[in-house]
């Protein structure tokens, strides 16, 4: 049986409330999933999209 990852919940909940202000950026699931993860470990997210790079509250790194 898989057990859930310790904060998991918290990682799901941040990526549906990231949503509506990431909308017009055209930010998938996937992307904020990662962003709220980087953001529950407190930890920096790496990507090559530079519309993440408008968000605040997020230790971002653009690898181009």
């Amino acid at each position: 049986m898989l057990e859930p990852e310790p904060g998991a919940d918290a990682v799901a909940l941040l990526a549906a409330q990231l949503r509506p202000p990431t909308r017009k950026l055209g930010l998938s699931l996937g992307d904020r999933c990662c962003l709220a993860l980087g953001h529950v470990q407190k930890a920096q997210v790496v990507t090559a999209d530079r519309p993440w790079l408008k968000l605040k509250g997020f230790d971002i790194l653009a690898i181009r």
